[in-house]
């Protein structure tokens, strides 16, 4: 990325190396591009609001809890946004009473699984960082259970819960 390069240019003092620039930008490039593909097709849908509550609590419990990484950020931002626009379409589907049960299974996810894969961007250096992360994730679905009681946020946590799941694989531990 030129943009990368052009900054580390002109602080080569940073504390950043040029490959970190790149890696933020790529990242903050590949979350903008799943937020605007999202609403444009919300729009379409006529699901706007779903959507952006879909995104928010999404990327809430996402920051919190970790999970599986994609080898490609277009694969990402794909099937990203493939997950967030599908998610209000399902929670329509879904019969009141799994909701519950939906949500307990994501609570019991999230309290074997989270957090998940995310030693590696991780920069703060907190010794009970794992279990704080932990807490607030299952807060959050805590939270969403007893109080807030929505549908669309149970199933996009349920969602969330699955990605955090880790099995013991190979060293490398991104997928596609």
């Amino acid at each position: 990325m030129h943009l990368a390069l052009f900054l580390f240019s002109k602080a080569p003092d940073s504390q950043y190396s040029s490959e970190e620039l790149e890696y933020g930008f790529k990242i903050l490039i590949n979350a903008m591009v799943v937020i605007l593909m999202s609403f444009l097709i919300s729009i379409i849908l006529h699901q706007f609001f779903e959507v952006a509550i879909v995104l928010s609590s999404f990327a809430l419990l996402r920051f919190f809890s970790g999970g599986i990484h994609l080898k490609s950020s277009e694969l990402c931002a794909l099937f990203s946004t493939f997950i967030i626009c599908t998610i209000p379409s399902i929670a329509k589907m879904l019969h009141d009473n799994l909701f519950i049960y939906i949500g307990i299974l994501t609570f019991v996810l999230v309290l074997i699984f989270a957090p998940s894969r995310m030693e590696s961007h991780l920069k703060i250096q907190f010794r009970y960082i794992n279990l704080c992360f932990k807490f607030i994730s299952l807060s959050l679905v805590l939270i969403n259970i007893l109080f807030i009681r929505s549908d669309i946020i149970t199933i996009t946590f349920f969602v969330q819960g699955l990605l955090i799941i880790s099995v013991p694989r190979e060293q490398n531990d991104t997928y596609a």
